[in-house]
């Protein structure tokens, strides 16, 4: 028998199938057509006239303003151009964001870049690795984020006010963990998060928040962690933008690899 864990040719010797544990939330339905053969629906996310689909790996040479990455992220804050590295193992691609001691970096699509959101199947989706290689300290005190927020011009750790969003953040003003956060305001008590673990400053691992009409499951390395029961700090209202971030606290500049952000995104065209 052959398990499908993603949407993709499946093929087994006795030609059976076995769907993985999932639910509405994750819009993955199996159904029998016309001429009797199996049908995977993936809720629409192959449908790029209802789905924004964004996805960036960071290769190649460019990295500083409005060419970094492949899709030429925009530098906001200070500018601090990325780092660039050899691939190593369980890399995509060659990026690192920096920030610079004393100062903020952001990186965006220059506007907001995604129309309202709308519920269910959202999936947000980054591969990080706090450092640089060979080197944790670069990453031991600063907030990184990885967000679909309501602005450009927000760093979202939990002090920020103003910005109401959703993502995957490190900040070292709280604790080491990787957290999934949906914020709305500043402060713990405009905030609802899960941890995901400490973060690993030598392994690349991917982080993902898969939204559904009320709650949000969050998994790590494809292995699922719990659920953020409470989504309601959620802009559904506005149009969003896709967010890295990051900010040292102390004397020493601050890095986290990237090597892949990547969301689908319902926003109701046709």
């Amino acid at each position: 028998m052959a398990k499908i864990n993603s949407v993709g040719n499946v093929q087994s010797v006795d030609g059976s199938v076995e769907l993985p544990a999932r639910d509405d939330a994750d819009g993955l339905t199996l159904s029998v057509d016309a001429d009797g053969d199996y049908v995977l629906d993936a809720g629409g996310f192959h449908d790029s006239r209802q789905y924004s689909h964004f996805i960036d790996n960071f290769r190649g040479i460019h990295n500083s303003n409005t060419h970094a990455g492949e899709r030429r992220w925009s530098i906001g804050g200070t500018t601090t151009s990325m780092e660039r590295f050899n691939g190593d193992d369980g890399a995509m691609g060659n990026k690192a964001i920096v920030g610079a001691a004393g100062t903020e970096t952001r990186w965006s699509q220059y506007k907001l870049d995604i129309g309202r959101i709308r519920l269910p199947n959202v999936i947000l989706r980054v591969r990080i690795r706090p450092g640089e290689p060979g080197d944790a300290t670069t990453h031991s005190d600063g907030g990184v984020c990885f967000f679909i927020q309501s602005g450009t011009g927000y760093h979202p750790v939990q002090a920020e006010a103003g910005v109401s969003g959703f993502g995957i953040r490190i900040d070292t003003a709280v604790d080491t963990n990787v957290y999934a956060v949906f914020k709305n305001g500043s402060g713990s008590t405009n905030e609802d998060v899960l941890s995901l673990g400490a973060q690993d400053t030598v392994n690349w691992n991917t982080y993902e928040i898969r939204i559904g009409a009320t709650t949000a499951k969050c998994y790590k390395n494809s292995v699922y962690v719990g659920t953020i029961s409470d989504i309601s700090r959620l802009d559904t209202t506005n149009p969003m933008a896709h967010i890295m971030s990051i900010a040292p606290y102390g004397a020493s500049d601050q890095k986290c690899g990237i090597t892949l952000f990547e969301s689908f995104v319902p926003t109701g065209g046709w």
